[in-house]
This record gives C-alpha cells, sequence and structure tokens, in this order.
C-alpha cells in the first residue's frame, strides 16, 4: 500500500465525523438556511461577515493565540488554496516560461527566505504577460526595482509587506467574480471598519494584553513584535500593530480557506467535505495534495512540542506565497482579470 493510499484513507476516515455533523445540521436547519443554502452570493456574504466579526472578537480577547495558532492551523491550506486558485485552476504554470520566470524565485525562498527574491518572480511574470512588449518591459523593470528596493530597505521592506500582503487577498477575491452583489459589500467595509478601529483604540481595547500571554507557547507581545512592528513604534502602537496584523491575517486565511473556494465552486450549492477534498485531488493532482497532508500533519506535531518554533517554520515556509500573489495580481492587471481566471470563475 503506497503512501498516497495511506493518507487518502486516513483524510476520508477523519472527515467523516465532520460530514456526519454536517449532514445532521443541514436536516435540523435546512428550512430557515434554506435561501443561504441555495444562494452562492447570500452564503458568501454571510460567511464573510460572521468570519470577520469572529476574526476582530477574537484579536480583541486572546490575539496572541491568533497570532500564533492560526498560522499552524490554517496556513498550509491557504497555500494551497493560494496555489489552487491562481495558479492551477487557470492554468498560469502550464505557461511556456512560467515555471523558470515565475517558478524558481518562489521556490528559491524556501532555501534562501529572502523577501527580494521572492519578488523576482513578480518581474518574470511581468515578462510573460499577453500584452505589448513596451508594457511588459516597464511593468518587469518595476519589478525589479521594487525587489531591489526590498532588498536596500531589509526589515522594513519585510515588515510593510507583512502587513500589506494580508489586504492583496481581499482584492484578488473581489475580482474573481466579473460583478459584486451590494450584499457582499459589508466585507470590505467590516475590514476597513476593523482597521481602523484597532489603529484607532486597539491599544485600549486590550489594555491588559501581557496577562494574555498564552503560558507555555513561547512567544510574548515583544517576540511578535520584532517582525510585525517597528522598534520606534513605542508600546502602544507596537500592540495596536500586533492587533492589526492578527485581524488582517485571520481575514486573510478566511478569504482563501472558505470564501474564494464557495465563489469558485462550479455549483452554486453546498458541497461535502469528502466531495470537496476530491474535488481538490482533482484540481491540484494527488502528490501536492499529500504532501501539503503530511507538510500540516507534521507541523502539527511539531506545534505540541515546539509551537513556536514550529510557527516560525511555517513563516519561512510560507514566504513564497505573498510574492505569488502579487506576481498574479501583476497579470490580472495587465491582461485582464478575465483572461487569467477563465473558466475557473465560473
Amino acid at each position: 500500500m503506497t503512501v498516497a493510499v495511506v493518507v487518502d484513507r486516513a483524510v476520508l476516515q477523519a472527515i467523516k465525523p465532520f460530514d456526519a455533523l454536517r449532514n445532521g445540521f443541514l436536516r435540523q436547519f435546512a428550512r430557515p438556511l434554506k435561501p443561504f443554502i441555495a444562494q452562492r452570493e447570500l452564503r458568501v456574504a454571510a460567511l464573510g461577515g460572521f468570519s470577520l466579526m469572529l476574526a476582530f472578537a477574537l484579536t480583541l480577547t486572546v490575539p496572541l493565540w491568533l497570532l500564533t495558532i492560526g498560522p499552524l492551523v490554517l496556513g498550509v491550506p491557504h497555500l494551497l488554496a493560494d496555489l489552487r486558485y491562481l495558479m492551477v485552476r487557470p492554468g498560469l504554470h502550464q505557461r511556456r516560461g512560467f515555471l523558470l520566470l515565475v517558478g524558481i524565485p518562489l521556490l528559491a525562498t524556501l532555501i534562501m527566505p529572502r523577501l527580494w527574491i521572492g519578488l523576482l518572480s513578480v518581474a518574470g511574470a511581468a515578462l510573460l504577460a499577453r500584452v505589448s512588449w513596451s508594457l511588459r518591459s516597464s511593468a518587469a523593470l518595476l519589478a525589479l526595482a521594487m525587489a531591489a528596493g526590498t532588498a536596500a530597505l531589509g526589515g522594513w521592506a519585510s515588515l510593510l509587506f507583512a502587513h500589506a500582503h494580508n489586504g492583496i487577498a481581499l482584492v484578488l477575491w473581489w475580482q474573481w467574480r466579473a460583478t459584486r452583489p451590494r450584499v457582499q459589500w459589508w466585507i470590505p467595509a467590516l475590514f476597513g471598519f476593523g482597521i481602523l478601529t484597532l489603529a484607532v483604540a486597539g491599544d485600549a481595547a486590550v489594555f491588559h494584553l501581557g496577562s494574555l500571554e498564552p503560558p507555555g507557547l513561547g512567544l510574548d507581545v515583544d517576540s511578535l513584535a520584532w517582525g510585525l512592528a517597528p522598534w520606534q513604534a513605542g508600546p502602544d502602537w507596537t500592540v495596536r500593530l500586533l492587533l492589526i496584523f492578527a485581524f488582517a491575517q485571520a481575514t486573510h486565511y478566511a478569504i482563501w480557506t472558505r470564501l474564494l473556494p464557495d465563489d469558485a465552486r462550479p455549483r452554486p450549492g453546498l458541497r461535502s467535505f469528502a466531495g470537496s477534498y476530491r474535488a481538490l485531488i482533482v484540481d491540484c493532482g494527488r502528490p501536492l495534495v499529500i504532501a501539503a497532508v503530511l507538510v500540516a500533519g507534521g507541523l502539527g506535531v511539531w506545534a505540541l512540542i515546539e509551537p513556536a518554533v514550529a510557527r516560525n517554520a511555517y513563516l519561512q515556509l510560507a514566504l513564497f506565497h505573498g510574492p505569488m500573489e502579487l506576481a498574479v495580481a501583476l497579470l490580472w492587471t495587465l491582461e485582464g482579470r478575465a483572461a487569467i481566471v477563465g473558466k475557473a470563475a465560473v
């Protein structure tokens, strides 16, 4: 029996109880929830609003838990969703030269975790855009200048990109469909309200943040602030920036693991967890899915022993995905969303 078969069976067995709970819930509440079950647009709006409100509540109550556990639980699934919807479903990885000009810089970050290396993929994507040579070369030069500036700024550039990249997911999700119903406008509005509130009064809302530091996780405000807030910020702004990042990162995960998959599903109705897993294998191929399951499981076991170290290892692994999102966003800008997404956005 191969590793793939063993992992496949293990995943499907682990999914069974969740499908049983889901089916029981739907039998009990199918009638009042019928509009949300039948209408994708309404369901995505409701799930998005609930996800952002939950993220905001957790940010104000257990922010360090959110910053620690979130990446370890949802990190790998959201990376797989990144690859699935941005590259595999639209077929970008099949473009001639794509793996060379975009894939190699992204893979290189796994060996040399430097942001400027990953940003070389943005220049590569510009060169592959199906537009005029003058536009391609101009965009590539701008991307190379951005990579060079990132290398020169060092930690400052990484800090800015860490905060900014959480918003890229919101933009890509919003642009996934040609039009958005009015009911979904409250999702970016809630995101903006949450960021603004935390920027203005986040430190006051979490007055006793130090008392909320998770015991035994090996992480505290100071260790997290090292990568998410400039040392000159002062204690008030350090706390605010940590909270802003926690909220924005949770939103980022919700978009990739819940909202965009629902939007990208061929049929507007619901699908079982087992069905979603099988569709994932069809889209991404069994080797990539199995590798993701093994990495996620390994990180989970590691987190039980050394959560802070496991989190840092995940962050190093995930460095590629921010530049990848930026590279695809540039292609969408140059070629137009419809030319890239095509049949992927049903």
